[in-house]
């Protein structure tokens, strides 16, 4: 399992650039990068997001590896199939007969519209008959 300060180090590896160029992009100086990557100190918040900015490294296999990247892939799953659920469920409620690919086509939009939402809400809300019968409609 490897350390943020490793995970570093394979960004700066990936962006060719060498240890002392590197540290300057990101705000630090040689020795602490360096000290940073052998986990002799704590990556700062400010170096941490510095990073991130500069390239375009994802947040959560920065911080958590690639465990943090498996468990949001199976929370993101996981809320898919309680969105396919629930289509399935208010479809059968109305009495609709939809074949898989358009109860499959309605979850993934109301999948990435809720993605985009929480995205520009940092919230995530329970997921409404009313944007489900929407879609329902759309496809009858």
């Amino acid at each position: 399992m490897s350390s943020i300060g490793e995970r570093i180090e394979i960004v700066r590896k990936d962006s060719g650039l060498s240890q002392e160029a590197f540290a300057d992009s990101i705000g630090v100086s040689r020795n602490s990068y360096f000290k940073y990557v052998r986990g002799h100190r704590a990556v700062p918040s400010d170096v941490f997001a510095a990073v991130l900015e500069r390239y375009g490294t994802d947040p959560v296999w920065l911080h958590e590896g690639d465990q943090g990247l498996d468990r949001r892939a199976n929370t993101l799953l996981n809320e898919m199939k309680d969105i396919l659920y629930a289509v399935d469920d208010r479809a059968e409620e109305r009495g609709l007969s939809l074949d898989r690919e358009k109860r499959w086509l309605i979850a993934c939009r109301i999948c990435v519209a809720r993605v985009v939402e929480a995205k520009q809400s940092e919230t995530e809300g329970a997921l409404p008959t009313a944007e489900i019968d929407k879609w329902l409609e759309v496809a009858k």
